[in-house]
């Protein structure tokens, strides 16, 4: 599960990442530093799920806007 977690904190098609990351493992194509999660998406900015990061970006504006107002209504 720290795998999944991980490919999905950095955005990433998991289902494509953990293909990609069992199939190198068991040929050995593939040394296990380039299969991290975040050296893996730079690899493969396809399998990036650009959405999700515009929803956290959204996320965090709305966060933002929320205590800059209740700082103002103090």
């Amino acid at each position: 599960m720290t795998l999944v977690a991980s490919a999905h904190r950095q955005d990433l098609d998991v289902q494509e990442y953990l293909r990609d990351v069992i199939e190198h493992s068991n040929r050995g194509t593939a040394p296990p530093s380039d299969l991290l999660p975040d050296v893996w998406k730079a690899n493969h900015p396809a399998a990036v799920r650009t959405y999700r990061e515009v929803e956290r970006r959204d996320k965090a504006e709305l966060a933002r806007m929320r205590n800059a107002t209740r700082r103002l209504l103090k």
